[in-house]
């Protein structure tokens, strides 16, 4: 079990390192596009804390949910955003070209 552990911890570390860089990336411009990731961060960061110091309680679980929402909800911001974008050009297109 605590390789299991050790493996998830290891894991959420991972994905709080990438979520980090992504959100210094997508917020250099200070319009914080996809919204403050930093506490989403934090909230991986709480989670991998017990998760080494093997204290999952309900509080670890219900912050793993809200991570995972925000997740989903950050890629379906960047989703739309990029549909938007490739609206614009297709209009842009359309427009020189009419």
């Amino acid at each position: 079990m605590s390789e299991e552990l050790a493996r998830m911890a290891a894991q959420q570390e991972a994905i709080r390192n990438e979520l980090n860089q992504l959100n210094q990336q997508e917020n250099k411009d200070g319009k914080n596009s996809m919204g403050n990731l930093g506490q989403v961060a934090e909230k991986m960061e709480q989670n991998e804390r017990d998760i080494v110091n093997k204290k999952i309680t309900e509080e670890t679980l219900k912050r793993q949910q809200e991570i995972v929402t925000r997740l989903l909800e950050a890629e379906n911001a960047q989703r739309e955003r990029e549909q938007d974008e490739q609206r614009k050009a297709e209009q842009a297109k359309r427009a020189i070209f009419a």
